[in-house]
């Protein structure tokens, strides 16, 4: 699991909020969100990112959908980063 910081345990939950996997696996940061990890569809990641950007704050959303398989670990790094801005 990824260390808890306030950041991570809120993407984490999201997560678990919307992906009926994360509660049957280990929230690693190289599990993918999308096909052979949590099984998330193209709607379903889109509406968790977005609920991403209403409880943490603006993402750029196109760029993690268009960018490389969307993990754990890229999700949190990408939202703290979005926090520093």
């Amino acid at each position: 699991m990824l260390a808890g910081t306030d950041l991570e345990e809120a993407v984490l939950d999201l997560l678990r909020s919307r992906a009926p996997l994360a509660g049957t696996r280990e929230l690693t940061g190289d599990l993918r969100l999308g096909a052979g990890g949590l099984g998330l569809d193209s709607i379903a990641l889109v509406e968790l990112l977005l609920d991403c950007e209403r409880r943490l704050g603006p993402l750029n959303v196109a760029e993690l959908l268009e960018g490389p398989p969307l993990t754990v670990g890229l999700l949190v790094a990408h939202a703290r980063a979005a926090g520093r801005r």
